[in-house]
């Protein structure tokens, strides 16, 4: 297969959720790198060009760019991020209420 990435990507099987449009999609985050990340979701959607992953396993928040989509998997360049668990900034504030909504702490 024809590598066109950069970055060493390090494959995780991390569960997740896209956060768009007050919606929370289930997701596993199938592998990272340090510019973004490839997620399998729950059932194949059509998602908006602007995301919010969050990572239940890091309780992290990125905010994110959908670069690809092949049927329930996509591409997403992380543009910022965030952790969930104490001061959140106010732009991560919604993904902080969906985490701990999801169970976290």
């Amino acid at each position: 297969m024809d590598e066109r990435r950069s970055e060493f990507r390090k494959p995780v099987s991390h569960r997740g959720l896209i956060v768009v449009q007050g919606l929370d999609l289930g997701c596993v985050i199938a592998d990272v790198s340090a510019g973004g990340c490839k997620v399998k979701l729950d059932r194949p959607l059509s998602l908006p060009t602007e995301v919010t992953l969050i990572d239940l396993k890091t309780a992290t928040g990125h905010e994110a760019r959908v670069m690809w989509s092949k049927g329930g998997e996509i591409g997403l360049k992380l543009m910022a991020s965030s952790g969930l668990s104490g001061l959140t900034p106010a732009r991560f504030a919604a993904a902080r209420q969906v985490w701990l909504k999801h169970g976290g702490r």
